[in-house]
């Protein structure tokens, strides 16, 4: 069974396609943008959480040194990949 168009049919079939896909696809980049979005903050908020960790860490550290007389190595701050790593991610994410 074929169904026989008309010229002006055919017209508004293609531009009611073209309309329906280009309406699809600005949604579907909408809300990858928003995902997108949402995870940037997420991640943000995860590594700023992973870094007041580490630094209340280093801070205990500090405080117990000192209050038993024994001098802090600063030093073994910087061998430590967890500090560095974390470090350098905030870093990058604060420059964005």
């Amino acid at each position: 069974m074929v169904i026989d168009l008309t010229r002006s049919e055919k017209s508004t079939y293609l531009r009611f396609l073209l309309l329906y896909l280009g309406a699809s696809f600005i949604l579907m980049v909408l809300i990858a943008l928003l995902y997108y979005k949402n995870e940037k903050t997420l991640y943000y908020d995860l590594t700023k959480s992973n870094m007041q960790n580490e630094i209340s860490k280093i801070t205990s550290q500090i405080i117990l040194s000192h209050m038993s007389g024994s001098s802090f190595d600063k030093e073994s701050l910087l061998e430590k990949k967890d500090y560095i790593n974390h470090h350098i991610t905030l870093c990058y994410i604060l420059v964005k």
